[in-house]
């Protein structure tokens, strides 16, 4: 999988700095994206993840 893009580093940056749990609908609004968007982009945050997870084993 390859890096992940500007706007999926901003999702993280926003839930980083939120520390807490926020509704889907808040983070689409506050990235002006919409949250059929972000549900796309936490599965691709997901995968990169697990992807990186593995390799270090």
């Amino acid at each position: 999988m390859t890096a992940l893009n500007q706007r999926q580093n901003g999702i993280i940056d926003f839930l980083i700095a939120e520390n807490d749990w926020v509704p889907a609908n808040r983070v689409a609004e506050s990235l002006d994206i919409s949250v059929s968007t972000l549900r796309r982009d936490i599965d691709v945050i997901n995968e990169f993840c697990s992807d990186n997870q593995r390799r270090n084993y």
